[in-house]
């Protein structure tokens, strides 16, 4: 009896400690197939071992076809700062000159995996006003009122003083398998300065720009693409005698499509 109730103890504790060896086992398997979170990953942590975090965010290597040489990857999550020039036009075809707008943008990368940016941009703006907004209509008795000025094509030009933020992607270059096409979505407020060339008067205001853009990276920092935008401008003029606010304020808005060149550092 006694050497049953010994063999029954031994058998237990056998079972308790394969039962412990498993579970170690186990859990030594889903911490070493565990996926980290990348996005809690310390930009430190990803510049230290690019090739284990940012293998996919890399550059093609560059080919010298004469010494059969390829050059180092470039990890594209390693882009801190963005400075890039762009020419606008109107999206009309027929006459796409109506609208010219030139910008320059200065963008900074935010410390995350998230490919996050912020920025300043200056844009200057030359277009027709049936370009941007309608004839207004008003039932003001004041002379001076806006409503009272036919502007018909006539030229308006602003100048805009913004800051942004933004988002990198890489949507089309996973769909077409390229890891040099990439995309971006800004968001800017304004500060805006207007002059209406109908009649000299100088206008003020506030305004937002939405873009969307694409790029190809041509080398390691230079790159170029398209852009889509959108604006949207609130504006008045300094008062004269007893004009209300809506006798002498502009809202503008227009879109436009536009070429850019810029460089990563």
């Amino acid at each position: 009896m006694k050497s049953l109730i010994l063999i029954l103890v031994l058998f237990n504790i056998s079972s308790l400690f394969a039962a412990t060896k498993n579970r170690k086992e186990t859990i030594d398997r889903l911490i070493l197939f565990e996926q980290e979170n990348l996005e809690k990953t310390s930009p430190a942590v990803l510049s230290a071992e690019p090739e284990i975090y940012l293998e996919n965010e890399s550059l093609l290597r560059d080919e010298d076809t004469s010494a059969g040489i390829y050059s180092d990857l470039y990890y594209t999550k390693n882009d801190h700062l963005r400075i890039s020039f762009a020419y606008h036009f109107s999206h009309d075809f027929e006459e796409f000159s109506k609208l010219q707008v030139i910008d320059f943008q200065v963008l900074k990368k935010i410390p995350s995996y998230k490919d996050q940016w912020w920025g300043v941009q200056v844009k200057r703006v030359v277009g027709k006003y049936s370009n941007m907004a309608d004839e207004l209509t008003t039932t003001s008795t004041s002379t001076d009122a806006n409503a009272k000025t036919i502007r018909n094509a006539n030229e308006q030009s602003m100048t805009l003083l913004g800051f942004g933020y933004g988002h990198r992607f890489r949507m089309l270059g996973d769909i077409f398998k390229s890891d040099r096409i990439f995309e971006s979505i800004m968001a800017f407020g304004n500060i805006v300065s207007h002059l209406d060339h109908t009649d000299s008067e100088k206008y003020q205001g506030y305004g937002l720009t939405a873009e969307y853009g694409i790029q190809r990276r041509m080398s390691k920092g230079f790159f170029t693409g398209l852009k889509f935008g959108y604006n949207i401008a609130s504006l008045e003029r300094a008062k004269k005698s007893d004009e209300k606010k809506q006798d002498r304020s502009l809202v503008l808005q227009w879109s436009s499509i536009g070429f850019e060149f810029g460089y990563y550092f």
